[in-house]
């Protein structure tokens, strides 16, 4: 199914995203060359996620969440995160936080539910609704007083994080993943591809800045120094957000350089609380549950 690329390129160039350096390379590499031969994308060309969430016993929840045997909803955080689902759905390895945070609610709203785990496989995403899910789960577990654990199985990296640090603990397994705690933002600049293409763009605009960073120019200093500031900003607020979840200082956050972390060093360095499989975490959840309801 062939669809438009505006709206894909809307999605990776110019905008901030929170995303692992090795996604961010391999989304440029599958959607840059479409762009400047102007053909158009289909959904083979978006990269696919390596493995889908688990099928569970019993009652199931949206976004694939189940019901495991101890009463502990699963919700699975799998794929390139995305602001709002459209047609590049699971299909094509993306989750949208829409999604997520209507399967989470629903998953609270259930008297049957003891707890949630986040089982998270993902490289991280946008930035556009990120940082309000991730304080939402927060507030929600402690409004309803039901536990939320993480376990990265196998990669929690940047956006992903974010969401993972709004967890009670984290749990992470040998050759599991966190961290990439930074921002990023690409930019294109297609003007020689205009030239030797023959094209030469006009724009007619109102507003001194209206067109800044289009990509049929050059990048100036002053649009290059807007998209950075912004980086900066959410760069910011990413640190506020897991040094406050995590009880870690912001320095200490910074001193990461956005680098990631697996196994026992995610551990020694304060971004994962546990170590063990996504089973043995899971029983150690339910133990945890038993003990403080009694």
């Amino acid at each position: 199914m062939r669809r438009d690329l505006p709206l894909i390129a809307s999605l990776v160039f110019d905008t901030p995203l929170l995303v692992h350096r090795r996604k961010a390379n391999t989304i440029l590499a599958a959607i840059g060359p479409r762009i400047l031969d102007g053909f158009e994308l289909t959904t083979s060309d978006v990269p696919k996620p390596e493995r889908a969430a688990r099928a569970g016993a019993g009652r199931s929840y949206r976004g694939g969440g189940y019901m495991s045997s101890y009463g502990i909803a699963v919700l699975p955080v799998l794929g390139t995160l995305v602001r709002r689902g459209s047609w590049l759905d699971s299909m094509s390895g993306l989750a949208s936080y829409e999604e997520i945070g209507a399967a989470f609610d629903e998953m609270m709203l259930d008297p049957a539910v003891r707890g949630v785990m986040l089982e998270m496989d993902s490289p991280g995403g946008e930035a556009g609704g990120c940082f309000d899910l991730a304080m939402h789960i927060r507030a929600t577990s402690d409004l309803f007083n039901k536990p939320v654990w993480a376990h990265a199985n196998e990669c929690a990296a940047s956006a992903c994080y974010a969401l993972a640090s709004s967890a009670n603990e984290i749990w992470i397994p040998t050759t599991g993943e966190v961290g990439s705690i930074g921002v990023l933002a690409a930019h294109i600049d297609l003007s020689e591809a205009d030239k030797l293409a023959g094209q030469r763009w006009t724009y007619i605009f109102a507003g001194e800045e209206k067109v800044d960073g289009n990509m049929h120019e050059p990048l100036s200093a002053r649009a290059q120094d807007s998209i950075q500031a912004d980086v900066d900003s959410l760069y910011a607020m990413f640190v506020d957000l897991v040094s406050q979840h995590r009880g870690i200082a912001a320095k200490k956050i910074r001193d990461t350089k956005a680098r990631m972390y697996r196994g026992e060093d995610a551990i020694e360095s304060g971004l994962a609380d546990e170590f063990g499989t996504f089973d043995e975490a899971l029983q150690a959840f339910a133990d945890h549950v038993d003990e403080l309801q009694t």
